[in-house]
Formats: structure tokens, C-alpha cells, sequence
């Protein structure tokens, strides 16, 4: 590993990716940042690998690329998971001796198999697995890392903070932390096992952002509900920086 030279990166991704951006940028002496940032209408109103084509032909004619990053598709367990639902339900692990009337809370108890199923239907519904393979066949001669999206927040007052970010939504109704963290959990599992499906590399959340229960610790949160800040871009560009 070259640490001295600097290396040149396109960050390709979502709302997620604007840590890694936003870190490339502060470190301008040890990485060469260029990004594409996309929207998910993006996949919806285009022929998408012809999108996707015209996008990073025009961002590789910059420099000698070192490693291309994909940040996307990073907020479906929010979808799931941040808020309660009309009917609530946790999770459990069991899938035919659990007989939810003999307990007696009001929660429904859903199996993580059938969860994650329906996020993973979500996710094709979207074109994820296609748009993954579709980036991957863009840099077949160059490193090409799949970035997990950082872990939830577990502070609900944090989130509350924020209540116009979600329009519309019961801002008040916070899901309770374990089960948020359980659908992120979910959400890294299916996107991890799509990448090993196309052997890319997938590089998961640094393990000093987390605290001891597997939430972002504060001092990497975006002044949001949901993001990362660039100090966790700068854990995970150090990440990036040890494979080059």
C-alpha cells in the first residue's frame, strides 16, 4: 500500500454517500474525489444502464481512477423500520412454535425470514440487483467496493428533533431501537449477499462508529435523523485507503 500517493476515488451513490463526499473533500492531500450523485426517479425515468453509461464515461475521463465506491440504496430499513406501523410487529427468529396469542402485548411478531423477503422484493422492485450488476460491469479492471450504509441512530429524541424531515409523517411514533436496528441488520444481510453474488467486495460499517449495542455513536451523527457526518466518511475512506 502506497499511503503517500493520493489516490483518486469516484464515490458514486445516494444520500448516504455525501460523508464520503463531503471526507474526500476535507482530504484533498490524501484522495482525488469525484462523485455521481443519483436519485432513485434516476433508475424509474431512464434506460438505466444506458444512464448509467453516459454517467461514469463522463466522470472516468478524469484521472486514472484507483477505486470506484457505491453508497446507494441505503434507507430501506428506514422504510421498515424507523417509524411504527399501523399494526406493530417485532421480529423473532423462531418460524413454527411461537403462537403470538399467548403473549400479550399488542405487537405483532413477524418472522426475520419473512421480513427479510419482503425487503428483498422491495429492493428488486427498484432494479437494485440489476443497477448493482450494471455498475459492477463498468469496472470490471478496477476496484469497485460496496459501501454499507452507516448503522441507525438509537437516541429517539435525536430523531424527534427533526420532526418536518418526514412530511406527513407520525414523528412521534419512533419505532423502539432494537427493531430498527434489527431491520438494518436485515438490510446489510440481503445487500451483502447480492454483492458476493457478483464478487464485489462489500465493506462493511467501521467498526469503531458503533457502540456496544451496534449503534452510530454520537459523535459520527449528520445534524439529521437518519445520515452520517464526515467523520464517518473519514472511518471509512481510512477503510478504502488500507485496501489500495
Amino acid at each position: 500500500m502506497n499511503v503517500s500517493k493520493i489516490k483518486n476515488i469516484l464515490i458514486i451513490g445516494m444520500s448516504h454517500s455525501w460523508s464520503l463526499i463531503n471526507a474526500a473533500t476535507q482530504n484533498r492531500n490524501r484522495f482525488n474525489g469525484e462523485h455521481i450523485q443519483f436519485k432513485n426517479e434516476d433508475f424509474i425515468e431512464y434506460d438505466y444502464e444506458k444512464y448509467l453509461d453516459f454517467q461514469v464515461d463522463h466522470k472516468l475521463a478524469f484521472t486514472e481512477l484507483d477505486a470506484a465506491l457505491l453508497s446507494i440504496f441505503g434507507n430501506e430499513h428506514n422504510s421498515f423500520g424507523l417509524f411504527e406501523k399501523q399494526v406493530p410487529f417485532s421480529l423473532f427468529n423462531k418460524t413454527c412454535d411461537f403462537n403470538a396469542s399467548d403473549n400479550p402485548t399488542r405487537r405483532h411478531f413477524v418472522p426475520r425470514e419473512m421480513l427479510k423477503q419482503q425487503m428483498k422484493l422491495i429492493l428488486e422492485k427498484r432494479n437494485t440487483f440489476l443497477i448493482l450488476n450494471a455498475l459492477k460491469k463498468q469496472f470490471l479492471t478496477k476496484p469497485c467496493y460496496f459501501i454499507c450504509t452507516p448503522p441507525p441512530i438509537a437516541d429517539e429524541n435525536h430523531i424527534l428533533k427533526f420532526e418536518n424531515y418526514y412530511p406527513g409523517r407520525p414523528t412521534n411514533q419512533i419505532a423502539p431501537r432494537q427493531l430498527r436496528l434489527e431491520c438494518y441488520r436485515l438490510h446489510c444481510e440481503i445487500l451483502a449477499e447480492a454483492c458476493d453474488l457478483i464478487d464485489m467486495p462489500f465493506l462493511q460499517s467501521p467498526v469503531e462508529a458503533a457502540d456496544t449495542d451496534g449503534f452510530l455513536k454520537e459523535t459520527y451523527w449528520q445534524d439529521d435523523p437518519i445520515h452520517a457526518n464526515s467523520k464517518y466518511g473519514q472511518l471509512v475512506l481510512s477503510q478504502i485507503e488500507r485496501l489500495l
